[in-house]
């Protein structure tokens, strides 16, 4: 067998995988990316959180953005883990959201099972 049809062989081989995986994986895409940094975040998020500062809840009625913002970001968000303090003891996490053509920043503080939404920019 000569190198060519082994390429040929071998490259099937990954196209056949890649769709046998979205075949088994279709209702649950976000496994190829739940892995990442992130997601994890999030994920982490989502599972402790316990609810807003009172400081938040003012500015939410004062700004008359939904209720739910803060699931929309633990949920839309993108986590900025440069920006975020990870090394210390509450763990602070800044989470961006674009709403309403108006980009915003919160700061979670999480820590070993709990996460509030302390603060949005």
């Amino acid at each position: 067998m000569d190198l060519k049809r082994r390429f040929k062989l071998f490259g099937f081989g990954i196209i056949l995988g890649i769709i046998v995986s979205f075949f088994f994986f279709q209702s649950r895409l976000n496994v190829f990316t739940d892995w990442l940094p992130g997601n994890r975040v999030k994920l982490r998020l989502r599972s402790t959180y316990v609810g807003n500062s009172a400081e938040v809840d003012a500015m939410i009625k004062a700004n008359s953005w939904p209720d739910t913002l803060a699931n929309t970001f633990m949920w839309k968000g993108e986590v900025i883990l440069s920006e975020s303090k990870t090394r210390s003891e509450p763990k602070v996490y800044v989470v961006n959201y674009n709403i309403n053509g108006q980009m915003l920043k919160a700061s979670f503080t999480a820590t070993d099972s709990t996460s509030e939404l302390r603060a949005i920019n």
